[in-house]
């Protein structure tokens, strides 16, 4: 009992770990930032990632508007930083250039790409494409037939120990199954178990192989090409060796058991499929998520061994009914069967109770909001995932609380009734149906992008109407930066409205007086019109009116508001909270505590006082979770800082805290902006500086910017790293952190100027 109790308390121990990775391997960071206009040309370029990608399997190129490389093809991992890859930029001249990138999540496999451009020249107006970052984790049937195969092969392969184990031999020896019987049922269990072990086997063949597509980027020869650097040069490669290795023993396991079944060696083939559980974790999206990847990755283990443990049960119980149900010997099945249902039907409770438990963890982690529920293909999948496991546990249902007393009776009787078998063998059989069309979905779910990344792609989205006019607004990335706009219009019937003459967005920004600009979209077909721009450049409120004009009607005009953050905030704001996983987790160990205590109860209530004995150890186990679950439940009252001083978390990239200032500190920074900064933003701060008069949106007015709240870390960032979607060049590698924060000191005095 007190190793129990060190078991519970090393797993809750797990649940507070600090981080150590964060999503797939997105774009966290760019310098020069996107979209930005800069004086000169950067030596280097540098990408930081949302995790460590992998260095072999990673592209990023520079492009001009002709399509021409001219970077220096010196693609290299920042030594003081993994998730950061650098590439010098060639002596380039003035103009707009494409930065395009490709990589691996050295975490969890997964391939994203995507394209931003940056603009050399500060009189310079940005041309080229938006190219949004994107994964390939799109369920294509090839993808989601190896996953369902993986999972069909684990299950069935070490499905087989447990059942074996805890269900069949007993069930067997307490119905009193004949020789023939039992050994024929024995023998096709084990056939399918070996069976399992070669589809297992074909399911990691299919991985690599769809794997090495993924990192070529290309056909099937090219993604033959790179199996090798996959297999044995990326940390894809190092799970999926360690799975067919564990693959290998079970296979060796299912052999030995098949001659000597012993408690040593389904134990064994327990311990294994444990092994390639936790293997198959470590390379989920359970694997990539921000702050908990230690309790997620546990769950998603736990999730995985229940699931074999029901779902491969299940399909072995199916077996089994259906080989005793031919036996000759009258009465023989209803006795077996009679054994056979109630205690599969225990192990099933214990099962099923971890998966919702674990599913419900998972789908906050994954998918986080109601609206990511129903608008992206996660969400979608998972809704359809648990339509299909209700009619599947009620089928459950019915074996325990139908089936189960009518076998129970009918085996008290000496004439047996088969129709009570037939119907149990009609019903599992059902049962693996639904079982196998989850499996289905589930192999969809492991290749779509988790609700929450989908639901910040989608970006902002506004449905307005009037009497005659309906419109869909997109707004892509919905953030205070360069961002694509695309409206659909219908009439009150649904129609496309194809044919408005002007159909344009206008914007204000309510923060501070910019004035009014008009963003004008363009006809694209089906009754969209799109546009992209960076008029939505600032952080804020805004105020945003369509304007749509036909002909021969009044033009029509729907006002609507939105709030704007920046892309960092917005995606930490996306982000699972800390304290948030520990009140669930805390939650869940308690009821999964209460609920161990609960089916100990129902199991042994009419068994022997050794029995007895095993309820009042599972008591204490459910005491000690309870503990356990309330302690961890009780740090989401403050939540837990990041203690892990590194890690695969993104470093903040602001520059040091500002210290108050000074008179001297004002001095300096005046005679830095006046060298830098007053040719666009002016002498008085007013934004009216010579070269800033011909700039759309024009330089920021200092006397209303520094009323309105902007901190220190927000000018930094500016200034260092340019203004998105304006002229605002970055300052990083002209100035200093100590200069930057004297310009800051200086233009912070303008706060008070009328």
């Amino acid at each position: 009992m007190p190793r129990m109790v060190l078991v519970l308390a090393a797993l809750g121990a797990m649940l507070l770990m600090p981080p150590h990775a964060l999503a797939h391997a997105e774009l966290f960071h760019a310098d020069p930032a996107p979209f930005s206009i800069i004086a000169t040309a950067p030596p280097r370029i540098s990408l930081t990632f949302s995790e460590q990608p992998e260095l072999r399997f990673s592209t990023v190129q520079v492009l001009d508007r002709n399509a021409k490389q001219v970077d220096r093809g010196d693609l290299q991992a920042d030594p003081s930083d993994s998730i950061t890859l650098t590439l010098g930029v060639g002596d380039v001249p003035q103009g707009t250039y494409t930065v395009s990138w490709k990589t691996l999540s050295a975490v969890d496999g997964h391939v994203t790409s995507g394209a931003y451009t940056f603009t050399v020249g500060l009189d310079q107006i940005p041309t080229g494409v938006v190219v949004s970052q994107g994964s390939s984790t799109t369920a294509t049937p090839d993808r989601v037939l190896g996953r369902f195969l993986t999972y069909l092969g684990f299950l069935l392969q070490f499905g087989a120990f447990p059942f074996v184990g805890w269900i069949l031999l007993p069930g067997l020896a307490l119905g009193a199954a004949t020789y023939n019987s039992t050994e024929r049922v024995l023998r096709r269990t084990w056939r399918l178990a070996l069976a399992g072990c070669a589809v297992a086997l074909l399911a990691a063949i299919v991985m690599l192989v769809e794997q090495g597509v993924a990192a070529a980027g290309g056909s099937l020869l090219d993604g033959l090409a790179q199996v090798p650097a996959v297999a044995f040069e990326s940390r894809f490669g190092m799970l999926w060796w360690a799975r067919v290795v564990l693959v290998l023993v079970g296979a060796g396991l299912v052999l030995l058991a098949r001659r000597t079944p012993t408690p040593s060696v389904l134990r064994m083939g327990m311990l294994v499929g444990l092994g390639a559980a936790f293997v198959q974790a470590l390379g989920s999206h359970a694997a990539a998520v921000p702050e908990i990847a230690p309790p997620a990755i546990i769950l998603d283990w736990i999730h995985l061994a229940a699931m074999v443990a029901w779902v491969g049960g299940l399909v072995f119980l199916t077996l089994a009914v259906a080989t005793l149900y031919r036996s000759p010997y009258a009465g023989e099945a209803t006795r077996v069967c009679a054994q056979l249902v109630p205690r599969f039907s225990a192990m099933a409770l214990a099962a099923v109770g971890s998966l919702v438990l674990t599913g419900v963890y998972q789908g906050w982690l994954h998918v986080g909001t109601l609206t990511a529920l129903t608008s992206t293909q996660y969400g979608q999948a998972l809704l359809l995932k648990i339509a299909l496991i209700v009619p599947t546990l009620g089928l459950g249902a019915l074996h325990l609380l139908v089936i189960t007393p009518r076998l129970r009776a009918a085996s008290r009787r000496n004439g047996g009734a088969p129709e009570v078998v037939r119907r149990l063998r009609f019903n599992v059989a059902a049962e693996v149906a639904f079982t196998m069309a989850i499996l289905l979905v589930v192999g969809a779910l492991t290749n779509f992008q988790p609700g929450r990344e989908a639901e910040l792609a989608l970006g902002v989205e506004r449905q307005l109407s009037t009497a005659d006019v309906r419109a869909d607004v997109r707004i892509t990335p919905g953030v205070a930066s360069y961002n694509t706009f695309d409206v659909r219009l219908t009439d009150r019937r649904g129609n496309p409205i194809a044919d408005a003459e002007k159909v344009a967005l206008q914007l204000d920004m309510l923060s501070m007086d910019m004035g009014i600009s008009e963003l004008s979209l363009q006809a694209n077909g089906d009754g969209h019109y799109v546009g992209q721009g960076g008029s939505l450049g600032m952080v804020g409120d805004w105020s945003l009116t369509l304007l749509v004009r036909r002909a021969g009607l009044d033009d029509v005009r729907i006002p609507f508001n939105l709030t704007l953050v920046d892309q960092t905030t917005r995606n930490a704001e996306a982000r699972p909270k800390l304290a948030d996983a520990n009140l669930l987790m805390g939650i869940e160990i308690c009821l999964g505590g209460i609920g161990a205590l609960a089916l100990a109860v129902w199991a042994t209530r009419a068994q022997a006082p050794r029995r007895r004995r095993a309820l009042r150890g599972v008591a204490a186990m459910s005491a000690a979770a309870f503990v356990v679950g309330t302690i961890v439940a009780a740090t989401s009252a403050t939540g837990l800082p990041n203690l892990s001083g590194g890690g695969n978390a993104p470093a903040t990239r602001v520059g040091p805290s500002p210290t108050p200032a000074d008179l001297g500190q004002v001095a300096r920074g005046q005679a830095i902006y006046t060298q830098y900064c007053a040719t666009c933003h002016g002498t008085a701060g007013r934004g009216d500086g010579p070269a800033g008069k011909g700039l759309n949106p024009p330089p920021a007015d200092f006397r209303v910017h520094m009323q309105q709240g902007h901190t220190d870390l927000q000018l930094y960032d500016w200034i260092s790293n340019g203004f998105p979607g304006s002229a605002m060049p970055a300052w990083s590698s002209t100035l200093t952190p100590d200069q930057i924060l004297d310009v800051i000191a200086f233009i912070r005095t303008y706060g008070s100027t009328p």
